[in-house]
């Protein structure tokens, strides 16, 4: 790894660059996304547990995304549905 891979956190300067322009333009991007997956994962574990051996990843796949974007909180309600 390059010097400059190093200090750009292994990626190609260019690409390092990139990302931090994207990001400096959408401040709050990032912690939505990942409040986002905190959220489906949390209803993933807790769809497993009430669903035991009956749990598809492909079907609960298909049910987070059917409706398009949504709330979080809808999507949690759909969910528990």
């Amino acid at each position: 790894m390059s010097q400059v891979q190093r200090e750009s956190g292994g990626r190609p300067r260019a690409n390092a660059e990139a990302y931090a322009d994207r990001h400096a333009g959408t401040p709050g991007q990032l912690a939505i996304y990942f409040i986002g997956y905190n959220v489906i994962m949390s209803t993933r574990r807790e769809a497993e547990r009430t669903l035991g051996s009956k749990f598809n990843l492909a079907e609960f796949n298909g049910a987070v995304i059917r409706d398009g974007s949504i709330t979080l909180a809808s999507l949690m309600g759909k969910m528990q549905r």
